[in-house]
């Protein structure tokens, strides 16, 4: 239930999206999955991408981000201090 018209929040697990509530898609891991890229990159009306991964996977969300500006998405690197997204809630992240 994505809609992607509005901005997109890319994080790890189940547990994380459920705690962002609107428009997050758990990665299920620490890598873009090639459909979710493909979809991320079709949909000219998704331009905002959020990336929120735990801070053990700060290289891989680098990866993400930069794969996706290469696409001409505005990325946007959410580096959580010590934090899960689960941890922080809807209203922090």
């Amino acid at each position: 239930m994505i809609n992607w018209k509005r901005p997109v929040i890319l994080v790890e697990g189940v547990f994380d999206a459920i705690a962002g509530k609107r428009n997050c898609i758990p990665l299920l891991g620490k890598s873009l999955p090639k459909v979710l890229l493909k979809k991320l990159i079709e949909e000219q009306k998704v331009e905002d991408v959020y990336v929120a991964l735990d801070q053990d996977a700060e290289k891989q969300a680098l990866d993400i981000s930069e794969t996706l500006l290469s696409f001409g998405k505005r990325v946007f690197f959410v580096r959580l201090q010590g934090k899960d997204p689960s941890q922080m809630g809807f209203k922090v992240l």
